[in-house]
C-alpha cells in the first residue's frame, strides 16, 4: 500500500471498539475498498509472520484460521469479504481486537 494508512486504521480500530453489534455491523457494511484491502493486508502480514503474536493469542486465533485465510487471500473479491465481515462480525471483532494494537505498535516503530 505504500505509506502507512493511519486514517483507515484509526477508523477500523474505532469500529472494532464499538460494543453494539447492530452499529458495528452497519459500519462494517459501509467500508470502502481501501478498508477491505487494508484488512486483507493486515491479515496477510499476520499469516506471514510480520505481525508477531504471542502463544496465547495464536491459540485464540487458531480456530478462526479458515476465515483469516479467506479474508487475506487476494483472489477473494471485495463483495465476498464484505459478506464475510457481516456474517461473522463477532469473530472478526475478536481477531482485530487482538491485532490492531500490534499494528499500531508496528507503525509507531517504522
Amino acid at each position: 500500500m505504500g505509506k502507512p494508512p493511519r486514517e483507515e486504521l484509526a477508523l477500523l480500530s474505532h469500529i472494532f471498539k464499538i460494543k453494539s453489534l447492530k452499529t458495528r455491523r452497519s459500519l462494517l457494511d459501509t467500508l470502502s475498498k481501501n478498508h477491505l484491502k487494508l484488512i486483507a493486508e493486515i491479515l496477510t502480514n499476520l499469516l506471514s509472520g510480520t505481525i508477531v503474536l504471542n502463544k496465547g493469542d495464536k491459540e485464540k486465533l487458531k480456530k478462526h484460521k479458515k476465515l483469516i485465510r479467506v479474508l487475506s487471500n487476494n483472489k477473494t473479491g471485495y463483495k465476498v469479504r464484505r459478506k464475510l465481515l457481516l456474517k461473522f462480525p463477532t469473530v472478526v471483532t475478536k481477531i482485530f481486537r487482538l491485532i490492531i494494537p500490534l499494528v499500531w505498535a508496528f507503525l509507531a516503530a517504522t
